[in-house]
């Protein structure tokens, strides 16, 4: 596979004709139930055996749609809620998604000082001691509300292993702009994609994209396409699709002429479309497919 985190990406996407990526947000109370009771009788009732729900239930997930989508993105708070086993569920989780065959984003949002964020980094984009690496990511999402010295860890060490970044510029959250549309012509939103576009051009793959990728809310449609513009290298993860209520009309202009340059994450849209359902596992597989319908339907009509 190639060695740059955006072509990797980017050939599994040609490969399985995919740009979906599926989010695991575990919510205990809607894990399915058989999980929840086989967890709590082999734990007892308690953070361990909730953890273990998440762990079995993120396993469930991954195998039923790692034929379908180009990767899946663990939130690691849902993870974190379950406390020190919950984490330990989190790796487990990113490590089975690997033995899939699948790539993995971790959904962190970290961002810090400069020494701080080199920890991040390592934690995340490292190869570990011996290879053992503490958190199996091929790439993370990051805040960059610090500035630049913030970003630039990370681009430091993705560069060196060939993984990958997806820096926070418009988010999906409905009150997002109180803070990035401050500043008139030049929004913050505008002024982070302007830093990102030049940091990019460190960690241009062959294919054009750039391993420095954003995060752009699927919900604010316009600002998927003044983003495209201002950052035509970055791959763009593109959250709000599904639950929150964008469609796939609302993310076409983060595609390009051949369909490349976005992945949608779906979350609870997929994870829980067979809730309450004996056939839940069918129900997650037939959600998925017609997430990938409905995404290729518009990147791949040009």
């Amino acid at each position: 596979m190639p060695d740059n985190f955006a072509d990797r990406l980017l050939a599994v996407s040609e490969q399985k004709n995919s740009a979906l990526m599926v989010g695991i947000d575990p919510q205990y109370e809607r894990i399915p139930a058989e999980i929840r009771t086989a967890a709590t009788a082999q734990h007892g009732d308690g953070l361990e055996a909730r953890a273990e729900a998440a762990r079995q239930f993120g396993y469930a997930v991954i195998d039923i749609v790692a034929d379908q989508v180009v990767g899946v993105k663990p939130q690691s708070a849902y993870f974190e809620a379950f406390g020190p086993a919950g984490v330990a569920a989190y790796a487990d989780v990113l490590d089975y998604a690997h033995q899939a065959g699948l790539l993995v984003v971790a959904d962190v949002k970290r961002g810090d000082i400069g020494s701080t964020d080199a920890a991040y980094a390592e934690a995340y984009l490292g190869d570990g001691p011996a290879g053992a690496r503490p958190f199996a990511a091929d790439a993370l999402t990051v805040s960059p509300y610090l500035g630049r010295d913030a970003i630039e860890p990370f681009v430091t060490l993705a560069r060196q292993t060939g993984r990958g970044l997806f820096v926070l510029v418009r988010t999906s959250n409905p009150s997002a702009g109180d803070v990035q549309d401050v500043g008139n012509d030049s929004p913050v939103y505008l002024r982070v994609a302007q830093m990102l576009h030049t940091m990019g051009q460190a960690l241009l793959g062959k294919q054009g994209y750039t391993s420095l990728g954003a995060v752009v809310g699927a919900t604010y449609p316009d600002d998927v396409a003044r983003l495209r513009v201002v950052m035509p290298n970055a791959l763009f993860l593109l959250p709000g699709f599904g639950a929150q209520g964008a469609t796939a009309e609302m993310v076409a202009a983060a595609f390009d002429k051949d369909g490349r340059g976005g992945i949608v994450p779906a979350s609870r849209s997929i994870l829980y479309a067979g809730e309450g359902q004996t056939d839940w596992r069918g129900a997650i597989s037939e959600a998925t497919l017609t997430a990938n319908e409905q995404i290729n339907a518009v990147r791949l009509r040009r």
